[in-house]
């Protein structure tokens, strides 16, 4: 009963949504739940790679107009 808890709470979480294709076993689910976080973390690591490319980029900006 956790598992299916757990996994509706990170398809939730994650914004997968409900769709045609859903895990029907406890294994089927782990695995998605492992994905599910993983494919959340990989998001999180380009757009905070996108936001310091940005702010790198206005610093050296900045000390360009400076000087």
């Amino acid at each position: 009963m956790y598992g299916y808890a757990s996994y509706w709470v990170i398809q939730i979480y994650t914004t997968t949504g409900y769709g045609d294709i859903v895990a029907k076993s406890f294994g089927e689910m782990i695995m998605c739940i492992i994905i599910m976080i993983m494919s959340k973390m990989q998001v999180v690591f380009i757009m905070g790679h996108l936001a310091s490319t940005q702010t790198n980029k206005r610093v050296l900006q900045e000390a360009y107009e400076e000087s």
